[in-house]
């Protein structure tokens, strides 16, 4: 499988997405609706390429009475279908936290499979990715030293950012060089 050869490898296999470098980004809001009772307002985000041609979609769902968290995302690579999404994210469940403040305790993706879609029409859910947040505070208590006294066991790839300059060292190692490109 050409997935199973690692990034490089699908980067460079035909009929897989292509993300140009550069790109630019449109977004714009759409309008509005609802969405599981709540109004939301619609925000649609396309990717062009350095010619100006779209090669993917967003259209964001924003929840007005959820802080404008989005509640539904649906994503269109082009490359595959201009009409058929790959990916649909949903809010399942949202918990409040205070006085107007939200958040989404329950959500899920599900990815299609885009590929069978393209060389013999049937689409179908590939995989659902579920997820469930176990405990939340609006007011955590958490001491500054985990922010600022990070500790990483000998041999770690520490990459870091000062002035502008991204820079990459191996913890035990003296030496600190510039990041190359991976």
């Amino acid at each position: 499988s050409i997935f199973l050869s690692g990034k490089k490898a699908m980067v460079h296999y035909p009929g897989l997405p292509v993300h140009p470098k550069p790109f630019q980004v449109k977004a714009w809001i759409e309008g509005t609706g609802e969405i599981q009772g709540l109004k939301c307002t619609q925000v649609v985000v396309e990717r062009l390429n350095d010619s100006g041609v779209r090669f993917s979609k967003q259209i964001l769902w924003l929840a007005q009475e959820r802080n404008l968290i989005p509640m539904k995302i649906v994503t269109y690579h082009d490359q595959f279908s201009r009409e058929k999404p790959i990916k649909e994210a949903f809010v399942d469940e949202w918990q409040q936290l205070g006085a107007g403040v939200w958040f989404p305790r329950q959500a899920h993706i599900d990815r299609y499979n885009l590929i069978l879609f393209k060389y013999n029409g049937s689409y179908e859910i590939d995989w659902r990715r579920q997820y469930t947040v176990q405990q939340i505070t609006l007011h955590p208590k958490v001491q500054q030293q985990e922010f600022s006294a990070l500790m990483f066991p000998q041999g770690t790839t520490v990459r870091s950012r000062f002035n502008h300059q991204q820079r990459k060292y191996i913890v035990g190692e003296e030496k600190i060089r510039p990041a190359e490109k991976e």
